[in-house]
This record gives C-alpha cells, structure tokens and sequence, in this order.
C-alpha cells in the first residue's frame, strides 16, 4: 500500500483489491457497528473515538485514555 494521493493516506479500502490480486481470502464482517469503524481525520473525531472507547468494552483497558 502506497499513500499515492494528495493527503499522502494509507486507505484501509484499498486492502481488500491488493489481497485479492495476491491470491488471499477476503471477508467481510457483517456485524461491524459505527463505532468499530469510526475514523480519525480531525482533534473532533479523535474526541469522538476517545469517548466511545471509554463508554464500550473496551474502557478498563483505556483507563489512561
């Protein structure tokens, strides 16, 4: 994966095409929520994760978060 646009971004969608060409199985993941797939671009977003992570399953882990 190259960042071959004008953010310079890895895009996580391009994974699926790569894999594929190189002969790996792809799935999908039907039950993924809004939340598992939230991005961060902005310190908004970034606040946005932060507050899910603290209020989900994974909120002892993120104590220090």
């Amino acid at each position: 994966i190259r960042p071959n646009n004008s953010q310079a971004e890895y895009y996580l969608t391009d994974v699926p095409a790569i894999l594929n060409a190189q002969g790996q199985r792809v799935l999908a993941v039907p039950k993924l929520t809004i939340e598992e797939a939230l991005g961060v671009n902005t310190p908004e977003q970034l606040a946005e994760v932060e507050t899910v992570l603290r209020r989900g399953p994974l909120a002892p882990a993120c104590s220090n978060c």
